[in-house]
């Protein structure tokens, strides 16, 4: 790791926060990820050989604690308490961005959407009983991709390959940008069905209650009026995985 050779309290931080990956990454610990294919999948265009690397870098100035799962097959990251107290930069920099950046197309990949879904945001009581299977089709560099969520008993695993059940509604997100701003609280749902950006097709009960199971919309829109409203140094939390 290179160090900008100050003694500046701002570049000594930067050595380690400015790493590219290095934030998204705490983010991704911070949203209860605990193991490495966890934090890579909240993570899509980040090669598995740079995660290991930023992992280690954490792991060497005390950031994280890397230790072997009980079952001796892969290794547990936790944060530890200096890494803890940086859920207080992670929430500024998101509320500076918040105030002072568009949510643009090359910030909507569908994949971290939904990904951030399925992580954070289910409204588990919203959820029907038995079991659905949601299809989402989309484009990434111009070739198409598709992921399910596998709703079963309450329980969401999303899937990057078929799960083998019939498909209950398939989403077709036309506009990456809409899907984005609908998750951020930033677009109604009705909005974004109205423009095309987003298709819904299968039953019709539960293309009507999609929206309802994603509380990532109203949380966000909570979280932007919060960061208008507190004081400077607020350390307001991010929003973690809670259990159904």
């Amino acid at each position: 790791m290179r160090t900008y050779g100050q003694f500046c309290p701002i570049a000594r931080a930067s050595e380690i926060l400015a790493e590219r990956w290095t934030p998204i990454i705490l983010r991704n610990l911070f949203l209860g990820c605990t193991t490495f294919n966890e934090i890579a999948a909240g993570a899509p265009l980040l090669s598995r050989a740079l995660l290991t690397k930023r992992l280690r870098e954490l792991q060497r100035v005390g950031v994280i604690e890397i230790s072997p799962k009980s079952d001796g097959h892969g290794s547990v990251y936790e944060l530890t308490q200096a890494g803890r107290e940086l859920q207080a930069v992670l929430h500024a920099m998101g509320g500076w961005a918040d105030k002072w950046m568009d949510v643009t197309f090359e910030h909507s990949d569908p994949d971290v959407v939904l990904w951030h879904w399925c992580q954070t945001f289910w409204q588990h009581e919203e959820l029907p009983d038995g079991r659905v299977v949601v299809r989402f089709d989309f484009q990434r560099g111009g070739h198409k991709a598709r992921l399910w969520f596998l709703i079963e008993d309450k329980e969401v695993e999303i899937c990057r390959r078929h799960p083998g059940f019939e498909e209950d509604l398939i989403v077709a997100i036309e506009d990456h940008q809409a899907f984005a701003q609908w998750h951020l609280g930033l677009v109604e749902w009705g909005r974004a069905l109205r423009s095309g950006g987003i298709r819904v097709e299968g039953r019709r009960e539960l293309a009507r209650a999609l929206p309802t199971w994603n509380a990532g919309p109203q949380a966000h829109a909570q979280m932007r009026k919060g960061n208008r409203q507190e004081a400077p140094h607020s350390t307001t939390p991010l929003p973690t995985r809670t259990p159904p």
